[in-house]
């Protein structure tokens, strides 16, 4: 469902909502290596599974914030940059 780095490690988070740690040393690494038609760098501290996203909506100063399909201990906000990236990332997939 996602991935997330945490404690100088990075942690998988699969369907059941079970967590993981994997062997990636970082998520830079880790995005290097998944497909990008479905997943993407939401920023610094999550990768997301766009089958996973349910609900995106604009946060304050032009940011979005993602809500997956599972719960997640934080919020996963998209940058003011990358905002219109991940727009025509999403567009792609409707």
């Amino acid at each position: 469902a996602y991935f997330y780095a945490g404690h100088k490690r990075v942690f998988l988070v699969d369907r059941e909502n079970r967590k993981y740690r994997t062997t990636a040393r970082s998520l830079s690494e880790l995005h290097a290596q998944l497909d990008p038609g479905i997943f993407y760098r939401a920023n610094r501290k999550f990768i997301v599974n766009v089958n996973y996203i349910q609900v995106f909506s604009m946060a304050n100063s032009s940011r979005i914030r993602l809500q997956l399909a599972l719960p997640v201990n934080e919020p996963i906000v998209i940058s003011q940059q990358n905002t219109s990236l991940f727009k025509q990332w999403m567009g792609e997939k409707l």
